[in-house]
């Protein structure tokens, strides 16, 4: 209570104090990991929104299918910190029907979007083969309607756009690329450097992190494209 009176007196001791909301625990899903000798361990934890991300938020994983034939891809969804799923808690789960061809050949996307009132939205998404199903898990967000559900729904729809697939990031990206096919020798090389690291920032999808980045990666370009100052 004392940091949002002083916020709402605007003291000066709390002038640089911003507040924000974060997911409180890691939110992922149940994966199979090689054991080395031909099969599978498959009580792992992956990873999707990490605890102290900033919420709202939205991050995908790309697994696949272990398994040659397999008809279905099982998404078990944890909340937890431990490496193996049945020392987490299991929120929920949703299954996919996906064509049985050879094991890795079916790719699937798993994309978690979270809210600051703890509404999950889990979209599991076959892209290559235009299969999709979603799973919506509200045992975080207490007594809650279904229409206020669908608000909230609605309104993290923007999130679901990858970062490389946002307007700002693929003008800049393009930009760069435009400039890496005009130039040669270092400055080429140079270009390329900076579009490998600005490609990096994007795949953890952190919004404070890439919009940063993106503006760094601007001037930079802005500085090449003008040339030596004389």
């Amino acid at each position: 209570m004392a940091v949002c009176a002083g916020l709402t007196s605007r003291d000066q001791a709390f002038e640089e104090m911003v507040l924000t909301d974060v997911c409180p625990h890691t939110l992922g899903i149940r994966v199979s990991e090689s054991d080395g000798r031909g099969g599978h361990f498959g009580d792992v934890f992956l990873p999707v929104i990490e605890r102290n991300t900033i919420v709202p938020a939205s991050r995908v994983k790309t697994v696949q299918t272990v398994s040659d034939n397999q008809s279905a891809l099982s998404v078990d969804i944890f909340q937890g910190e431990s490496r193996h799923c049945s020392q987490n808690i299991e929120l929920g789960s949703g299954e996919l029907k996906i064509p049985p061809l050879k094991a890795g050949a079916v790719k699937v996307d798993v994309r978690y979007t979270y809210d600051v009132n703890g509404i999950l939205d889990v979209d599991i998404v076959a892209a290559d083969h235009g299969i999709e199903h979603n799973v919506v898990i509200r045992k975080l967000a207490g007594d809650v309607s279904d229409a206020d559900i669908a608000r909230r729904r609605a309104e993290l729809a923007a999130l679901k756009v990858h970062p490389r697939d946002q307007d700002q990031n693929r003008l800049v990206l393009e930009r760069a690329n435009r400039l890496y096919e005009q130039l040669l020798g270092d400055e080429r090389e140079q270009v390329g450097r900076w579009l490998g690291q600005f490609e990096a920032v994007l795949v953890h999808q952190d919004t404070r992190q890439i919009a940063e980045a993106r503006q760094q990666f601007a001037l930079a370009l802005d500085t090449l494209e003008r040339g030596p100052a004389w």
